[in-house]
């Protein structure tokens, strides 16, 4: 099985990119990727984030075997506002977790009283944090912040969303670092460099990493053969554990 742990999607109308949960699919099945991680596209803002996580639910529910649906929350919402949206999502439509971007958002990873009620319910829920980790924004999203908040919630799963690419240069080294050293946090390889990640893969080991597209940011069938070529002198193993193994066992431990 092949899962993409990194695309966006969103009604047409409000995404300049025009990517649905319709053309999502079409865009898997022309791959050949079997599922994806989904979170909402365009605009990252308050005013449109609680209808962009109900469609991401509905397009879950549509496509159950092909789209694993997460939230995206921003604390700048408030944070009552944002405890109860996240409720909704991981208690009621059964979301497999949420996306933080301190990027997009304007927050930084390591305030624990910010941040701290929220990933307490998607803990509660048995859920996932994705956090969008880049040289893009290092001095709200650096790995070594996003450390201190997987380091608060040991039992929960958190995921590193591009492990520290983006933008040049990566930091996708204090990636690979922080992954040692955080037994839950699991690095996504998304919108980094090829040998960052090949880099990463031979340091910490294959499953410890997963493949990603950030769709449609970047053109999924051109991730997907970038990665099969990185990985041409891995074991199968290795290469099924980081195109879809690993994603497998992480979705597993929602009990979803």
């Amino acid at each position: 099985m092949i899962i993409d742990c990194d695309t966006h999607i969103a009604p047409a109308m409000d995404t300049r990119q025009n990517i649905t949960a319709e053309v999502l699919i079409e865009t898997m099945d022309k791959t050949g990727v079997d599922k994806a991680f989904s979170w909402a596209l365009y605009p990252y803002n308050r005013e449109k984030l609680e209808d962009y996580n109900r469609y991401t639910y509905e397009s879950m529910k549509a496509y159950p075997d092909r789209i694993a649906g997460f939230a995206w929350i921003d604390p700048s919402m408030g944070i009552e506002r944002a405890v109860k949206e996240t409720k909704v999502c991981m208690e009621e439509y059964g979301l497999y977790g949420a996306k933080l971007n301190g990027s997009q958002n304007v927050f930084r990873y390591d305030n624990l009283d910010l941040l701290g009620p929220i990933v307490e319910v998607i803990a509660k829920a048995k859920g996932i944090v994705a956090m969008h980790v880049g040289a893009d924004c290092p001095e709200r999203t650096h790995p070594y912040f996003a450390k201190r908040l997987a380091d608060a919630f040991p039992d929960t799963q958190f995921l590193m969303i591009h492990m520290g690419g983006v933008s040049y240069p990566d930091l996708s080294d204090c990636a690979a670092e922080v992954a040692q050293s955080t037994p839950n946090m699991h690095l996504i390889g998304s919108h980094v460099g090829a040998i960052s990640v090949l880099r990463v893969v031979n340091q910490i080991g294959a499953s410890r990493v997963s493949f990603a597209s950030d769709t449609p940011f970047n053109l999924m069938r051109a991730e997907k053969a970038s990665y099969l070529a990185m990985l041409c002198e891995h074991t199968q193993e290795e290469i099924d554990l980081v195109m879809g193994g690993n994603a497998v066992n992480i979705l597993a431990k929602t009990g979803r």
